[in-house]
């Protein structure tokens, strides 16, 4: 990444460690860093990412939206639709890969 760079996390806490977030900007590897998603999780009050001035941490709700809950029904309908037809299932979650 470049030295103005934002980094922006709102998938999981684990791919970027808090830590290495915390160096990478006190180093000016990169600007700044928004974090939907923490390494640890929940971020431990006394973290110093919290107050950090270039970046900014939310309540891990980037997976919201109105149009959240339709894609959910037509997944689970497309999937029931597999399933009868015999098909391969659509957004399986892999718990060795943690997803």
């Amino acid at each position: 990444m470049q030295r103005h760079a934002i980094l922006i996390n709102v998938t999981r806490g684990e791919i970027v460690r808090g830590e290495d977030v915390l160096a990478a900007v006190n180093e000016g590897l990169i600007w700044g860093a928004g974090l939907d998603v923490t390494d640890p999780e929940p971020l431990p009050k006394d973290h110093p990412l919290w107050r950090h001035p270039r970046v900014i941490v939310t309540p891990h709700t980037a997976g919201g939206s109105p149009r959240r809950a339709g894609r959910v029904i037509a997944t689970f309908c497309e999937n029931l639709r597999r399933l009868r037809a015999g098909r391969p299932l659509l957004a399986l979650i892999d718990k060795q890969k943690g997803y």
